[in-house]
């Protein structure tokens, strides 16, 4: 008789931990597919546009249309030509722009070790 109780009792927890477990499963996948639409429908960034970058003569349009000044053209004409004309900027600050000269205070040669 004690058997027959205990075996009904377990039954009934077996089924009671299939049930939440299938009822937790489920919960995780609705809990995965809102979170992967959410992302989808809200976060999507927009994709760039394949554009060219400004031209002089999109600077000289932009300057006939009244949408620059003439020293703000001269500007961004000037910035224009810097960037892409292959000009290199100052050095470095706290850089040396050569090296000190050989014998000096501290210089050594890598493979004999610090000069006397």
């Amino acid at each position: 008789m004690h058997t027959a109780i205990l075996a009904t009792v377990v039954s009934d927890g077996v089924v009671s931990i299939l049930v939440w477990g299938g009822i937790l499963i489920l919960a995780c996948v609705a809990l995965f597919g809102g979170l992967w639409y959410y992302r989808q429908r809200f976060l999507r960034s927009e994709e760039p546009t394949q554009q060219t970058p400004w031209t002089f003569d999109d600077l000289a349009r932009m300057k006939e249309a009244g949408n620059l000044s003439e020293e703000e053209y001269r500007a961004l004409r000037a910035a224009m030509i810097a960037a892409f004309g292959g000009r290199k900027g100052p050095p470095a600050a706290g850089r040396p722009a050569s090296r000190p000269n050989k014998g000096s205070e501290g210089d050594f040669e890598l493979r004999k070790g610090p000069e006397a």
